[in-house]
């Protein structure tokens, strides 16, 4: 930000700040004016001052036209809000504009930017797409590194920074670590804070400490709930669905490979798949073809990144949750266990034996180990997919309950002679087998 706004001071620049809620945007931009203006900062609702720096509650459009009304009073230039962004326009002296919290999608933010060469202008939004007001100056905003988690953590905690406590940050997120600290500061628990934590990890984070040191009203787990419930229905199931994975590397051709699966197995229908279908049908487009499902999945993960509650992997496929948004969507399940059968069927329909690599199969297993599928709610049929994948992930146990399971199916619906059921026994032999010879 120094160096974005120490070049060509007379020319207009404007600088970005994106990343999750919690993660102290607003914070940055605050202590970056701090340091550099020798005025004091104010909000603009206080009329009785004059300064040039200027915070703009940018959560909404009517929220904007407030704070830039105020601006015009205050500098007595009138009483509306193209008022305010004239006088801007028109004042050549050095000025800084704050837009803060501007995280709504569909918030048009063009029409506040005054349109002039110089000012300084300063964007902190959960919305990395806001990145296009500042496409050589922008940051997106992360965790902290060890270091300053840990001294931020004290220094909350109110404790000092000996070397047995330093060793206590818990994550490096700064409104979860500055909620962890003034929990300890109230309840004097440094040192026990961890295995309490482990026990009652939702209800912690969603505590409010009694007396703050700014302004900030939400919890970690309130300022993602905010977020979540703008997503569509669907990016919000989809989101659910993802939470039931390892946070990293989910692979989001699960789902377009599903929606091919169900295409090819209409009328395939069971209790248990009957929630995966319904999710489905959403990647499918009205010709039945398909065709748009990429470009479906393509357009959900946008809608979350819009509020940087999942990440998607350039050039790739993948997608990244941050491990509390992880943490906390899992327990936003309306109904767990058919989420987890609806996931695991998804996961099931996405296996292709014929197609599928080794590789992509043991990139599953830390997947399916987060899942936990319950076996009796995931459908028969893809029994067989799940025990290749432990099988070549060298989970031999689990590959071989599956594969006794799957003949056991096999001759209860083809017979023994089938051969399907033959193959099915030369699976389940192959992995005694090597069961045996592990357990010598």
């Amino acid at each position: 930000m120094q160096e974005c706004f120490s070049q060509e001071p007379k020319k207009r620049r404007i600088f970005v700040l994106y990343g999750l809620g919690g993660s102290g945007k607003t914070q940055i931009a605050l202590k970056f004016l701090e340091e550099t203006s020798d005025d004091n900062f104010f909000m603009i609702d206080d009329l009785f001052r004059v300064s040039r720096q200027f915070f703009l509650n940018a959560s909404s459009s009517e929220a904007l036209n407030n704070s830039f009304m105020n601006i015009a009073i205050s500098q007595r230039f009138g009483q509306t809000p193209e008022a305010g962004i004239q006088w801007l326009i028109s004042e050549h002296k050095e000025w800084t504009l704050l837009f803060d919290n501007a995280d709504d999608p569909k918030l048009k933010l063009l029409p506040f930017l005054p349109q002039c060469i110089h000012g300084k202008i300063i964007i902190t939004s959960r919305n990395p797409q806001l990145a296009v007001y500042g496409p050589a100056s922008h940051s997106q905003v992360g965790d902290l590194d060890q270091e300053n988690a840990a001294l931020l953590l004290l220094a909350r905690a109110v404790k000092e920074h000996t070397d047995e406590n330093y060793k206590m940050a818990l994550s490096y997120l700064p409104l979860a670590i500055v909620q962890a600290g003034a929990y300890m500061a109230k309840f004097k628990c440094l040192m026990d804070y961890l295995s309490i934590y482990r026990q009652n990890k939702e209800e912690l984070l969603r505590q409010h400490p009694d007396q703050t040191l700014d302004n900030y009203e939400w919890t970690v787990y309130t300022t993602w709930q905010i977020s979540f419930e703008k997503l569509s229905p669907v990016a919000a199931q989809f989101l659910q669905l993802c939470a039931l994975l390892h946070h990293s590397n989910i692979p989001g051709s699960i789902f377009a490979k599903a929606t091919q699966w169900i295409l090819k197995n209409e009328g395939n229908e069971t209790e248990s798949m009957r929630e995966a279908r319904k999710f489905l049908q959403n990647f499918v487009s009205g010709s039945g073809s398909g065709s748009r499902s990429q470009q479906y999945l393509r357009k959900i993960v946008a809608e979350i990144e819009e509020y940087s509650l999942i990440q998607s992997q350039e050039a790739s496929d993948r997608l990244d949750m941050h491990p509390l948004v992880h943490l906390w969507c899992s327990s936003t399940l309306p109904d767990e266990v058919t989420t987890r059968a609806c996931m695991a069927n998804v996961v099931g329909m996405s296996m292709n034996l014929g197609r599928d690599t080794y590789l992509d199969r043991i990139r599953m297993i830390a997947h399916v180990n987060m899942l936990g599928p319950d076996f009796t709610v995931v459908n028969s049929q893809f029994w067989s997919q799940y025990a290749l994948m432990y099988y070549d992930g060298g989970k031999f146990e689990q590959a071989k309950g599956l594969y006794e399971l799957n003949l056991q199916r096999q001759r209860e619906l083809l017979g023994k002679h089938h051969p399907d059921t033959l193959r099915a026994m030369a699976n389940l032999a192959a992995t005694r087998r090597i069961c045996a010879v592990f357990a010598s």
